[in-house]
């Protein structure tokens, strides 16, 4: 597993010696209005599918909540979605909270 970030942005990348088999980003925000804590969103959490279901994915989020709290200090981390994906994030340690919402530029 192999970490690269620049002061807030940071990657986690797992290979198998050839090739990449699993990532994951996180960005962090600094929040002015509450005393300039720090949020991490993760974003992009990825096994490939021949990799999937030993195990990768956990070690990836313990690696990204590892990093953001007990490295970078990080107060918070958060992430979205689909609801398929609820039960692992809930494994991992992860709670609901609050709604998405979106708006999308017009193509």
């Amino acid at each position: 597993m192999k970490t690269k970030g620049k002061e807030w942005y940071y990657c986690i990348v797992i290979d198998d010696g050839e090739k990449i088999v699993g990532a994951a980003t996180m960005i962090l925000d600094r929040k002015f209005i509450q005393n300039f804590t720090t949020i991490a969103h993760v974003e992009e959490v990825s096994i490939s599918s021949s990799h999937q279901k030993k195990g990768l994915g956990l070690l990836l989020i313990k690696a990204l909540n590892a990093l953001a709290m007990e490295s970078l200090g990080v107060d918070k981390l958060i992430l979205n979605c689909s609801e398929d994906n609820v039960g692992f994030y809930e494994k991992c340690g992860y709670e609901r909270a609050g709604v998405q919402m979106r708006v999308e530029r017009k193509k």
